[in-house]
């Protein structure tokens, strides 16, 4: 998988909350597939639930590296905790 963001390989590098995730060298971003975001933050002691919708989503610019489709780009959680989230995949 590539990195939506800088086109770097995303690679099993980031430890987090227990979960081993994807993360780009390049930029520093990490990919959560489905559900892996969901569970970081209940660990953390904050919940959202699948597929909660997202504050302010944009269209982004990025296709989502797991499958290419469009993906939105908004806040989740908080506007602060800004994303992009896949619609097809869950990513």
């Amino acid at each position: 998988m590539q990195c939506p963001q800088c086109q770097g390989p995303l690679r099993d590098i980031r430890r987090l909350a227990g979960l081993t995730l994807d993360g780009c060298a390049g930029c520093g971003g990490i990919w959560f597939d489905r559900g892996e975001l969901q569970e970081v933050l209940s660990r953390s002691g904050r919940e959202i639930p699948p597929g909660a919708p997202m504050i302010d989503p944009i269209a982004s610019s990025a296709p989502c590296p797991r499958c290419a489709a469009p993906m939105q780009h908004g806040g989740i959680v908080s506007a602060m905790l800004i994303v992009d989230r896949c619609a097809a995949c869950g990513g």
